[in-house]
């Protein structure tokens, strides 16, 4: 785990809906053309140390959250709560067994649908 950044956020987007937002091109980094998973890290990066700050939170800490679309956000709501519709937001199991290669272990994931 990096001293010089207590936290990590992983991104995933898995569809390309999520890069075509014009409209938030204001949010984008001067190098970023596109909201790709570096401009998106960043974009849930800067909002997430303005909340951890307002909430004192001092300890390390790491989020990942997938980018989807409503069919994959089905399945998983299906496969993780037994739910067979599609959510706007849903909370699982990662998966990822080892830590990232900063120390970061992400148990859970965030799913995010338009």
């Amino acid at each position: 785990m990096s001293k010089d950044r207590p936290h990590a956020i992983d991104v995933t987007i898995d569809n390309d809906q999520w890069c075509d937002l014009g409209h938030l091109s204001k949010d984008l980094g001067p190098d970023q053309k596109k909201w790709d998973e570096v401009a998106w890290t960043s974009f849930f990066e800067r909002i997430l140390l303005k909340v951890a700050a307002v909430l004192g939170v001092d300890k390390p800490f790491g989020l990942s959250i997938l980018l989807t679309d409503n069919h994959h956000i089905q399945e998983l709501n299906h496969n993780f709560r037994g739910k067979n519709k599609p959510t706007n937001v849903l909370s699982f199991p990662s998966g990822i067994e080892h830590p990232s290669p900063d120390g970061f272990f992400f148990s859970r994931r965030c799913g995010l649908c338009p």
